[in-house]
């Protein structure tokens, strides 16, 4: 992702980068995140977070409390392994669309959620299959 945020009262206006979010974001998608207060995320939910002096858009898998503070679990839709804990103060907000080209595609409601998780689904499908094929062709 990159670092270029434009500021516009509650609304941030974010151009992407890199393929953590792909299928759902693809480099140089535009999106529109909204500062929400960290009750109202939910599982499922694209989120925009800092740390280690980047901006990162990943998923929310799940959140917990600890020590009296909510922690969230994430992780980018084209990742296999891993979850990354991201703390209440480092989210600046939830997706709530993405500009592709001149196509604006809402974000957070039931229809984009099942959307997202088909084309999640679908694509780690391709991918394990290509893996599987690979390992086969490799070893024989």
């Amino acid at each position: 992702m990159k670092d270029n945020i434009v500021s516009k009262q509650s609304l941030l206006f974010f151009e992407t980068s890199g393929f953590s979010m792909f299928p759902v974001l693809k480099t140089n998608d535009k999106i529109i995140v909204k500062s929400t207060d960290a009750k109202d995320i939910i599982p499922g939910d694209i989120i925009l977070f800092y740390n280690d002096g980047r901006n990162y858009c990943h998923r929310l898998i799940k959140k917990n409390w600890k020590a009296g503070k909510i922690v969230f679990y994430t992780r980018g839709d084209s990742y296999f392994k891993g979850i990354e804990t991201v703390q209440e103060n480092m989210i600046l907000g939830k997706v709530m669309a993405v500009k592709r080209g001149n196509k604006i595609i809402a974000t957070g409601n039931l229809r984009s959620r099942l959307m997202d998780f088909l084309l999640v689904v679908v694509y780690y499908r391709i991918i394990r299959r290509c893996l599987i094929n690979l390992r086969q062709l490799m070893l024989s």
